[in-house]
């Protein structure tokens, strides 16, 4: 039977090989570093050595890709629901509001909503602020903490398409759609520990270490040059590139990507507190877009972060600890013992005419995974798992061809 080599053991590549293992196809899964999980990955840091995600990896309801994947490793029990509530501060004016749902805002006339219905049905890849102007009532406290966790940039830069997108898939499909969950321990255990176990069972075979510099062959890839060794593809075999972007297009120039990134900070702050386990709380007007509260420590999230970049650690932690004691002035003033997780390449910025390859390529037995792909989803866990599994329909097409 042919085989399906999967280049790259991120959130795509575990997908694609998943599903295809799930069908008893065989797999080759190769992933250059001595782990798998790509960008949605755990690091053991501090002087207990403790483990520490790299993010927030919250999902929504709406994620049907990402829980069909869960589904199929058997991790449902390993994410904890959270409430249907939305909690947000705003740090100028120290106004506190919860919502049910993260679309009305408490006293908002309905008339402020006339803008966002007309984003919805606009066909303009425009950017968001060509529809909702700075000045409009909604876009310091809805518009801009929306755009900026979902697409990873500020409303003057994101595609308003994109944006309308993500409200009709998430929000706008209800409470069930909008409800979160999160990892009940780490993103590791939660999901790509599981993930690596259900291939292990159907014999898939992972290799780790293995960095591929090219691809030859004459019309169809024939070969897979690694670091380690060249490895033959067979004549019915296929490839899956599921590999970073900038990756991706080194190995074949010929794959345009999406050349911004976008980048994210993240910090583990070591202190006890008084919030209940897993509550979430989103700012505006601030540096940290959100915060995550768990049992032994509090995680701060900055999206957009270019511009924090310049500061060195401790100022950094300093300006974010701050904000956070804006909001919860029990906290001790001194900004406790920190980790910090930066990551300049978080995913592709969903700017207005972006262009994003197709899963399939000009080469009949390759194709490519990844969030950046067309899925017509932003950067997120839901879009790289929808990639992955497009790729796996992809290939199953192609040895059915052949």
């Amino acid at each position: 039977m042919p085989t399906a080599h999967i280049i790259g053991a991120g959130l795509s590549g575990l997908a694609a090989a998943t599903s295809l293992a799930e069908r008893n196809i065989p797999v080759n899964l190769y992933e250059s570093q001595s782990f798998a999980g790509g960008r949605a990955r755990s690091s053991s840091i501090g002087k207990h050595n403790q483990p520490f995600d790299h993010g927030i990896y919250s999902i929504l309801g709406s994620y049907k890709q990402t829980w069909k994947l869960i589904e199929r490793v058997q991790a449902n029990s390993q994410w904890q629901k959270l409430p249907v509530r939305y909690d947000y501060m705003d740090l100028h004016s120290q106004e506190t509001w919860s919502l049910k749902s993260p679309l009305f805002l408490p006293h908002s006339p309905l008339i402020d909503y006339l803008k966002p219905l007309r984003l919805m049905s606009s066909r303009k890849d425009v950017p968001i602020t060509d529809i909702i102007d700075p000045f409009h009532p909604l876009y310091e406290t809805w518009v801009t903490p929306l755009t900026r966790m979902a697409l990873g940039t500020t409303p003057d830069q994101a595609s308003a398409r994109q944006f309308a997108t993500v409200l009709r898939r998430t929000i706008l499909k209800g409470r069930g759609a909008a409800t979160r969950f999160v990892p009940r321990h780490t993103i590791h255990q939660s999901l790509i520990s599981p993930a690596l176990q259900f291939l292990e069972a159907h014999g898939i075979s992972t290799y780790f270490g293995h960095t591929l510099k090219h691809m030859e062959g004459n019309g169809r890839i024939s070969k897979l040059a690694f670091t380690r060794k060249h490895w033959p593809i067979g004549e019915k075999d296929i490839v899956i590139l599921a590999t970073p972007p900038h990756v991706t297009q080194t190995i074949d120039p010929s794959i345009s990507v999406p050349e911004r990134n976008q980048s994210i900070i993240t910090l583990h702050f070591m202190v006890p507190h008084r919030e209940p386990d897993y509550r979430m709380l989103g700012f505006v007007g601030g540096s940290a877009d959100y915060m995550l509260f768990r049992a032994d420590h509090i995680v701060a999230v900055c999206h957009a972060a270019e511009h924090l970049f310049n500061l060195d650690n401790q100022t950094l932690a300093e300006r974010i600890w701050k904000q956070i004691r804006v909001a919860l002035a029990y906290l001790p003033q001194a900004a406790p013992p920190f980790q910090i997780l930066k990551e300049r390449k978080a995913g592709f910025v969903s700017a207005p005419h972006l262009k994003r390859p197709s899963i399939h390529t000009n080469i009949p037995n390759l194709f490519v995974a990844g969030d950046y792909t067309a899925t017509h989803l932003p950067a997120s866990m839901e879009g790289a798992v929808l990639s992955g599994h497009l790729a796996a329909e992809a290939a199953i097409k192609a040895f059915r061809h052949h």
